[in-house]
């Protein structure tokens, strides 16, 4: 009788290869068997070479066994599982067609993944409350700026006027 491990290791490589024309991956197996157990972490030394031969099994089984075994000992992977929509949470206070929201980033340096997080949170706020962002850019510390970095250069200043349905805005 195999080891719950053992079951996993097959199973995981037939619905890896199931949703990959075939093809499963040793990586994908691995990290499924993590996510269920994170104390496999200290066994992968042990347990690569086991990951691999039976990767390479399941490889040369056709799809319709590989998913004839998938119904029979991983039914649950066919499973239809209800989509859960992410919302952004209510505003306190918050009312709509009232909400204004500003996005000013210091322009002492390059904008960064960081920038456009925020601008994301802002717009999407203002658009579940029918609300205004203004966007604002200037320098009120001329003496903080790391001037190869800066992305309003004058000579990269091009204004330009973005629109949609809700907003429009110049940025300089």
């Amino acid at each position: 009788m195999a080891s719950k491990i053992e079951t996993n290791i097959r199973k995981y490589a037939l619905a890896n290869a199931y949703l990959h024309h075939g093809k499963a991956q040793a990586g994908s197996v691995i990290g499924q068997l993590i996510a269920d157990d994170p104390k496999v972490k200290s066994k992968l030394k042990d347990l690569a070479s086991q990951i691999q031969k039976e990767v390479s099994t399941v490889n040369k089984l056709s799809l319709n066994k590989i998913e004839a075994e998938l119904k029979k000992t991983y039914p649950k992977f066919f499973e239809k599982k209800d989509k859960v929509e992410k919302t952004l949470p209510d505003l306190e206070s918050a009312k709509k067609d009232k909400v204004v929201m500003r996005f000013r980033p210091s322009p002492s340096g390059a904008l960064h993944i960081g920038h456009a997080y925020v601008l994301g949170l802002n717009s999407e706020f203002c658009r579940k409350y029918n609300g205004k962002l203004i966007i604002t850019i200037d320098d009120t510390n001329p003496n903080n700026i790391y001037r190869e970095k800066h992305i309003f250069h004058p000579e990269r200043i091009k204004p330009r006027l973005f629109k949609n349905k809700k907003h429009s805005f110049v940025l300089f």
